[in-house]
């Protein structure tokens, strides 16, 4: 059975109020009816104008006919169940009249009282209330400020009478109302608030519809908010201001907003003292201006370079002297490349680290080696064969190569079984180093054995593996915003869309729009809702910079085709 738009059912409104409607159109009027609330309503609104209509028609003046119709309009809550029963049993009129008048009045609604309201999704097997009052009637805010202006009255047209075919019988709530005295409107009225319809016990009152799904873009100016509110705590506990930073960069906070002024300022201000802190101001500054930045970004290199650990690891480090030696070359150029910069080790770190601190060691590697920092060849060459020795491995095969049964990595060099946070963060650590070191990441069997286990274990709803620091628990909540912007470093720098058969970008937008909180935060149980909302603000904007695409001539690897 075809289906009338909303547009084609108001038409056929008028059609059926004098019964000049074919049984097929009032077959399809009925059905739009059933499911759309608005026209409903407004057909309701028609059923009630046209009672009104019958019971007035032996007036004889027609102009006095139309004050009370907008009388009724402006109050509608004095209309009472004796008066609904006496509208029923009105006599017959002509067809043509009522026909003329309800497009006079249908006129009249559509000019003043008319909104239109987006479309609710039926609700299946509820058939519309049958109420005393329209249930579309105007509520007292929608009223229009200005005067309304007064139509042409329409002459009768004479015609034979012709019967009226019967409307549907109309449910009326047996509860005595006293009649309200007639009221002439005033030029000055106000309507009175409309009461609400009452309906029967045994009618299931529709649910409101489901909020409208969250875009990436609605989600991201929302969690940028959560991040603004607390700008200034954050700048008391100066904990993750450059985290903040990085985060308003690629979230598109204007560089001159005074805010991020601030919290750039301070930044530029701060003793370099934490591995961390340190990796994320040379992100940062590379990526606002690597040439108006490059001193500042060569005592980061200088910083990183002589805090790396004996087995090639980072920890959480500790400051350097050397750090503001940095010679440095006259500046270049406005418009010209960086100068090269060329850094030395020039003390040794302590034994050993963890691999969280590692692979932010290696993304402010990366953000130095592309503003022109020379970062020492052992330093990446070290830092390259740890994550080889550490990536974890199954039972190896009697003469296979050593990378044949490699898996992921966890915290640091472990018996136990991968997980997903290190996992992703040692691929992009290991990609960055053969990027350095202009190998092609793409024939690394340790990258490519990382990338296979990410694949096995995808997820874009938990942090997956065994989490040593919870109890190894077993595709655990815990860091899974941490996990997820390691993720997306891991898939941007190898280069890939998908990781396996999973489209990894698309999966974990939907997913953390779904998590992301009311007031616009992220968190998990007992972590740092401020790094959590930055974590899944870099991961929706997918903040990392391709490896192939780096704009400084003569940086990093040759661009691949």
């Amino acid at each position: 059975m075809r289906k009338f738009t909303c547009d084609e059912a108001r038409a056929h409104l008028s059609d059926a109020l004098s019964g000049e409607i074919g049984r097929p159109e009032a077959n399809v009027l009925e059905a739009h009816l059933l499911d759309c609330d608005p026209c409903r309503d407004l057909s309701e609104l028609f059923l009630w104008q046209d009672r009104v209509l019958a019971e007035l028609a032996g007036q004889a003046r027609l102009e006095h006919l139309m004050s009370r119709v907008r009388s009724g309009l402006q109050n509608l809550d004095q209309v009472t169940v004796a008066d609904e029963q006496r509208l029923r049993r009105s006599f017959y009129i002509p067809s043509q009249w009522v026909a003329a008048a309800a497009i006079f009045v249908a006129a009249i609604v559509a000019l003043i009282l008319w909104k239109p309201q987006p479309q609710e999704p039926p609700t299946a097997h509820i058939q519309p209330p049958k109420v005393t009052q329209p249930a579309g009637a105007p509520q007292p805010e929608e009223q229009p400020t200005k005067e309304p202006v007064e139509p042409q009255i329409l002459p009768p047209i004479e015609n034979p009478p012709v019967p009226v075919p019967p409307t549907k019988e109309v449910v009326t709530v047996p509860q005595p109302a006293p009649k309200a005295p007639d009221v002439k409107p005033t030029p000055e009225a106000t309507p009175k608030p409309v009461r609400p319809l009452d309906r029967p016990k045994d009618v299931v009152t529709q649910l409101p519809p489901p909020p409208k799904p969250k875009s990436l873009d609605e989600a991201v100016r929302d969690g940028m908010g959560f991040l603004k509110a607390k700008a200034a705590r954050l700048a008391a506990e100066s904990k993750t201001d450059e985290l903040v930073l990085w985060t308003w960069i690629h979230a598109g906070m204007p560089e001159n907003d005074p805010e991020f002024q601030t919290l750039l300022k301070s930044i530029l201000d701060k003793k370099l003292v934490s591995t961390y802190h340190v990796a994320l101001a040379a992100m940062s500054l590379e990526e606002l201006d690597r040439v108006k930045y490059q001193k500042r970004i060569a005592q980061c290199a200088q910083f990183l370079v002589d805090n790396q650990c004996a087995n090639g690891q980072w920890d959480y480090g500790t400051p350097t002297i050397y750090a503001e030696d940095v010679a440095m070359p006259p500046p270049a150029p406005k418009g010209k490349p960086p100068r090269k910069v060329p850094v030395t080790r020039r003390r040794e770190g302590p034994p050993s680290g963890d691999n969280s601190n590692s692979m932010y060691a290696m993304l402010g590697l990366r953000a130095c080696h592309d503003a022109g920092i020379l970062v020492p060849r052992a330093t990446i060459e070290q830092a390259a064969k740890f994550w080889r020795d550490s990536q974890s491995r199954t039972a190896t095969v009697k003469g296979a190569p050593l990378a044949s049964a490699a898996e992921g990595w966890c915290y640091g060099k472990h018996d136990h079984k991968p997980y997903g946070s290190m996992t992703a963060g040692g691929i992009g650590s290991l990609v960055i180093c053969d990027y350095i070191l202009n190998v092609d990441w793409k024939k690394d069997a340790h990258v490519l054995a990382g990338m296979e286990w990410l694949s096995k274990n995808f997820s874009v709803s938990f942090n997956p593996g065994p989490y040593e620091h919870a109890a190894m628990e077993l595709n655990s909540p815990h860091q899974y915003f941490y996990y997820m912007y390691a993720l997306e470093r891991a898939a941007v720098l190898y280069g890939t869309e998908q990781i396996g058969q999973n489209y990894w970008f698309a999966k974990g937008v939907s997913a953390l729009i779904d998590v992301q909180r009311e007031d616009g935060s992220w968190r998990t149980k007992g972590s740092d809702p401020t790094a959590d909302t930055c974590f899944a603000i870099l991961f929706l904007r997918k903040a990392t910079r391709a490896l192939i695409d780096v704009p400084t001539q003569g940086a990093g690897a040759p661009k691949k085709q």
